[in-house]
């Protein structure tokens, strides 16, 4: 499923954690597990990898706890074990611009 939509700058309306996820699932799972993770508002950059590791997106939350409760939230909903999940922290942000025009000129 593709979905073009926008990425805000999250610290700017009050998110102030943000990690990158990677999960271990199951080929014959990852349709289900990336609608799971989908119904976050709070998840995106949900793509799926050739690797181990298969299912990537990042999340954001306002604070480093409520980001933990809500990984915690997708990892029991999907039903992995701990160790099949990667929670890696921003440390550093790095921003690239995109605009698009959106009318045309007259």
């Amino acid at each position: 499923m593709l979905r073009i939509g926008p990425i805000f700058d999250s610290a700017k309306i009050g998110l102030n954690a943000s990690t990158l996820v990677a999960l271990r699932v199951d080929t014959t799972r990852v349709d289900e597990v990336a609608q799971i993770i989908n119904q976050h508002d709070n998840v995106s950059h949900n793509y799926q990898r050739d690797n181990e590791y298969n299912i990537w997106f990042t999340l954001t939350a306002q604070n480093d706890q409520e980001l933990n409760q809500t990984l915690e939230q997708i990892r029991q909903k999907i039903d992995v074990p701990k160790q099949d999940v990667l929670n890696l922290p921003t440390r550093q942000l790095f921003k690239i611009n995109v605009l698009f025009q959106l009318t045309t000129k007259t």
